[in-house]
């Protein structure tokens, strides 16, 4: 177990970039001893640090939360790859990144880290003052003896303290009164469902329960909250990524109107496509409760296509604010309505006739073998022939807004943007 940790693949590269530094600064015999003996002291630092690390954040490394947090971390860290792309873009791009880097003053705090007392140890002797480079390889080597000796401690502490039972009892004490409760408040509806509502006669408050329930599970489940995350991010970047580009201003972001329900559609082709396939194995569970089929798609939906509308505004609107497009914003708004229908009903037949259980992310080797073996390739190569469908059918529902606005014909909205409504209405109707 320890020669693993010692010798682990990212120790390996560390070790050639340790070799390098001996070699670079081989200039006489007594440095490249005392650059070989700072390397081990830092190399004792590294190992020690990041075991004391590891030991004291064990017990939140292995909970359930913590695993739910970094898949939502990493599915952020993914989609902001854009704006850190185009910050640094810009920051190259004024000609002095480099020369403000090298006019920093950054060494006389870093010479206090750890690696920086090996660092200036080895510049110490370089420069002749080995009085000071001796000084500093102690303090060096103090601080490697000071981390591996907390290191033993924790890990001491955190092997021989029992693990406690009581919480668990607890736990599943709760749990049992929890479903007590929910099997009573489950009851009430048989109940009370001879004397319902209109609503309830009509069925409708099935579809509220699904949308109810999908809105709980993306906000519930790690996986779904990553993607309704970024699917958000989507709004973020399109808002904020004209403003990054060089030469981006007010005056020339005249087409940001036009291109918002894009974002929108790209956001709900993410959370509609292989709707029923995000269910994984509780499809099978829902299905056999005594609702109908379709009702189980419209409460899926709708509860996507709410989140859509939400977006939808947010971004017309504030596209409107920034260009003064005010007279735009009616007319983008209908279509883009019309086009929520499109791409969630395009959803609806993917998910039908091309169903997809969705992949459990998992972290370590087990995600590996998982993404590997679960026909991702497939999956990706049926995710993009969808997209490329739903941007078809989307074909008629964009010609309505911008042929007339192309010919400058604008009158003719009175009659396209109520059949791209009509369209999407009816698209979704028909192949759900």
């Amino acid at each position: 177990m320890y020669k693993r940790q010692l010798l682990d693949i990212p120790m390996l590269g560390l070790i050639l970039v340790f070799i390098a530094v001996v070699a670079g600064w081989a200039v006489s015999l007594p440095v490249t001893l005392l650059t070989i003996v700072a390397v081990l002291i830092l190399y004792a630092q590294v190992v020690g640090m990041s075991q004391l690390v590891l030991a004291l954040l064990m017990s939140t490394l292995q909970s359930r939360r913590f695993r739910d947090l970094s898949i939502i971390l990493i599915a952020l860290f993914s989609v902001s790859c854009y704006l850190l792309q185009q910050l640094v873009l810009r920051g190259l791009g004024t000609g002095d990144f480099v020369a403000n880097i090298e006019r920093a003053h950054y060494s006389l705090y870093l010479q206090w880290l750890p690696p920086g007392m090996t660092a200036s140890a080895i510049q110490q002797a370089v420069l002749g003052n080995w009085g000071a480079s001796v000084a500093w390889l102690v303090i060096a080597l103090v601080a490697a003896v000071l981390v591996l000796y907390l290191w033993a401690r924790v890990l001491e502490r955190s092997l021989s303290t029992p693990e406690v039972g009581g919480a668990v009892r607890t736990r599943r004490h709760k749990a049992a009164k929890e479903i007590g409760i929910g099997s009573v408040n489950a009851a009430r509806p048989l109940a009370t469902s001879s004397g319902g509502g209109i609503l309830e006669r009509l069925g409708s408050s099935q579809i509220f329960a699904i949308t109810n329930k999908e809105w709980k599970y993306f906000w519930r489940d790690p996986q779904l909250k990553a993607t309704l995350l970024s699917s958000l991010y989507i709004i973020i970047i399109f808002l904020v990524g004209p403003f990054l580009n060089a030469g981006g201003s007010i005056n020339r972001l005249g087409v940001l109107i036009y291109t918002a329900p894009l974002a929108v559609f790209f956001s709900v082709f993410t959370l509609s496509y292989n709707t029923l396939g995000m269910e994984r194995q509780s499809l099978t569970t829902l299905f056999l409760f005594p609702i109908e089929p379709r009702r189980i798609l419209l409460g899926k939906n709708l509860a996507v296509t709410i989140i859509g509308i939400v977006e939808l505004f947010v971004l017309v609107l504030t596209s409107a604010a920034f260009t003064h497009s005010w007279q735009l914003a009616l007319p983008v708004l209908a279509v883009g309505l019309a086009g929520i229908g499109v791409v969630i009903g395009c959803g609806n037949f993917s998910s039908v006739f091309l169903p997809q259980r969705m992949r459990q992310m998992q972290r370590g080797f087990q995600a590996t073998g998982s993404s590997a073996g679960n026909a991702g390739c497939l999956r990706g190569v049926m995710s993009l022939l969808m997209m490329g469908v739903t941007l078809v059918v989307l074909a008629p529902v964009v010609a309505a807004l911008f042929l007339p606005l192309f010919y400058h014909v604008l009158w003719v909205w009175v009659f396209s943007i109520p059949a791209a409504l009509l369209f999407g209405i009816g698209f979704h109707q028909l192949v759900t």
